[in-house]
């Protein structure tokens, strides 16, 4: 995974940030990465816990749905996001 690539997936130009996120993550054994040997902006994620794996995009659905109403704009960016995001993991749908 390319953080910036993740970045722009989520419009966060972030990667400094999200690179601390993911080491928060390993730190707590949420997941196991491997940053790269040439750029430290590359990680690879060997692992990640099931429950993480399970839940977290019923999380975000359950949540959009509950702004989808009062906060169209942001509901309409958080479907983008995870749309993008998709694509860069090759996940169907």
């Amino acid at each position: 995974m390319m953080l910036k690539e993740f970045c722009i997936a989520i419009n966060r130009d972030q990667p400094n940030y999200l690179k601390g996120f993911l080491s928060c993550m390993h730190s707590a054994d949420l997941i196991t990465r491997v940053i790269g040997i040439e750029d430290s902006m590359v990680f690879r994620i060997t692992e990640c816990d099931s429950y993480l794996m399970n839940e977290t995009e019923k999380y975000i659905n359950n949540y959009t749905e509950t702004i989808r109403d009062s906060d169209a704009e942001q509901y309409e960016r958080i479907l983008l996001a995870m749309k993008r995001l998709k694509k860069i993991f090759d996940i169907d749908n």
